[in-house]
């Protein structure tokens, strides 16, 4: 049931960058012009490995430094060239 979940939170992610149209901005990292450098200077990180959908790499962040009430888990996932694709907030 939990790869239901974080899957389903995925899609809606990749989803609403798309439908977006613009470079949405989240927890002050831009969607499609952020980097990993970028990220690691503003958060502390934990590599998960890399992301199947966009085979780029994907760090969990600490949410404890992330201001958002009831975030248990955050991720941040980067495409193949290293530009930010997409954050997951559970």
């Amino acid at each position: 049931m939990g790869f239901v979940r974080v899957f389903a939170t995925i899609i809606v992610a990749f989803s609403a960058l798309f439908a977006a149209g613009e470079n949405p901005s989240t927890l002050g990292l831009e969607v499609g012009k952020s980097t990993i450098a970028d990220a690691k200077a503003k958060y502390s990180l934990k590599s998960t490995g890399i992301n199947r959908y966009s085979e780029g790499e994907q760090f969990e962040i600490d949410v404890s430094g992330v201001k958002l009430d009831g975030a248990t888990k955050a991720f941040i996932i980067f495409d193949k060239n290293g530009k930010l694709a997409a954050i997951v907030i559970e």
